[in-house]
């Protein structure tokens, strides 16, 4: 395996480690805005 690769890899791992950790960000952003919009 050539370096080249391996960077490509590592870069790919990180952008799906940013997009997994942003939807779920924005999974709890939006349960509290439900829990906000619900009347006690």
């Amino acid at each position: 395996m050539t370096t080249e690769s391996r960077k490509r890899l590592q870069i790919n791992l990180n952008l799906l480690k940013l997009k997994l950790e942003y939807k779920a960000n924005n999974t709890n952003d939006t349960n509290k805005a439900n829990e906000k919009e619900k009347p006690k």
